[in-house]
């Protein structure tokens, strides 16, 4: 039998090195990506619209988000699975019916993030969007048994006071109120149909091996139909305007934007870190609200700066506390298969 050779310790340590240097590349990469996509959703959507823009109907561009979604997808599928079936894809995924329950959420959130954005002030938007951590522990606790941390509870204070700093200056404007009011109610909705559907599906796929892309294809196809009944509905009352009315290249680079969110979504649980994924989410956080300001949709205000503070450091608050709890879980699983 011959003698392998040794492999030279030397050649062991740049194989690693490069294995190091190739997964920082990745992190940063995918950094740049989450930052880059959260900061231009929020951003063309507001833009988009604003009122001297030709209006489109919301309903009908969150249908289009999500045929694109589900088109990607199945595309991705089809070339990363060998003898791949649409007919059987189809045929499991309705065999699944309990994945209409979060696709339907989302539907719903989608359309009310719109609203959202619509009758808020970009800082108002991102920092009262924030509220889906509190909505998520809560049905963490109720569906899942979860314990939070005394420290998580101070996060969610922090969150919550934050929230109320930056609504100051709005409250003050007695003529905006009422936009305000439905904008401030979207969000907490919007948060509540996130919070619920994250946590429903962790149930669902906990001992699945269902990958990210035909989760994201199979949560489309129950979604789809709500979708395009909604649009059909919009358009109902608006016979006389055509259903792509509105549609510009900036309504189109936000439909493509968030039909790649859940390609990023992808790379993010598998590249990043807790820490990497709150980073990104506080820069995109200080970039709506910088720009806010810069193009005078928004003040800087000493209540609007301190809320935007308070909203960071609870998103690190929290998760951070999160990751510790983990750790400690796997530890004590560990411990256990130990003594067996």
């Amino acid at each position: 039998m011959p003698v392998q050779p040794e492999r030279s310790p030397v050649f062991d340590l740049c194989a690693i090195e490069q294995s190091r240097s190739m997964v920082h590349s990745m992190q940063l990469g995918i950094l740049i990506a989450l930052v880059f996509q959260n900061t231009v959703t929020v951003l063309l959507m507001k833009f988009t619209l604003k009122p001297d823009n030709a209006e489109y109907d919301i309903a009908t561009v969150v249908a289009t988000i999500e045929s694109v979604k589900f088109t990607t997808c199945i595309l991705l599928i089809s070339c990363r699975t060998s003898g791949f079936q649409l007919s059987s894809f189809f045929a499991q995924t309705w065999r699944q019916p309990k994945l209409g329950i979060p696709a339907v959420l989302y539907a719903v959130q989608n359309n009310l993030v719109y609203i959202a954005v619509k009758n808020l002030t970009t800082t108002s938007y991102v920092v009262c969007s924030q509220s889906k951590i509190i909505a998520t522990a809560v049905f963490s606790v109720l569906l899942l048994s979860k314990k939070l941390h005394k420290y998580q509870y101070v996060s969610f204070v922090m969150l919550g006071c934050g929230m109320v700093l930056v609504q100051v200056d709005s409250a003050n404007d007695k003529s905006m109120f009422e936009d305000h009011l439905i904008g401030f109610v979207s969000v907490f909705f919007a948060s509540l149909s996130s919070g619920y559907a994250g946590v429903f599906l962790e149930i669902i796929y906990k001992h699945g091996e269902t990958n990210i892309f035909e989760r994201n294809a199979q949560l489309s196809l129950f979604s789809l139909p709500l979708t395009f009944l909604l649009a059909w509905y919009s358009q109902w009352h608006k016979a006389d305007i055509d259903i792509f009315n509105g549609f510009n290249v900036y309504v189109f680079a936000l439909i493509a934007n968030q039909a790649a969110g859940g390609m990023i979504i992808a790379g993010v649980m598998k590249y990043a870190s807790a820490i990497l994924k709150c980073f990104a989410v506080s820069v995109s956080v200080c970039l709506c609200t910088l720009v806010s300001i810069w193009s005078g949709d928004d003040t800087a205000g000493w209540e609007k700066v301190l809320g935007v503070l308070m909203v960071i450091v609870a998103t690190f608050l929290y998760s951070q506390t999160q990751r510790s709890n983990q750790n400690q879980i796997v530890m004590k699983n560990a411990a256990k298969q130990a003594d067996v």
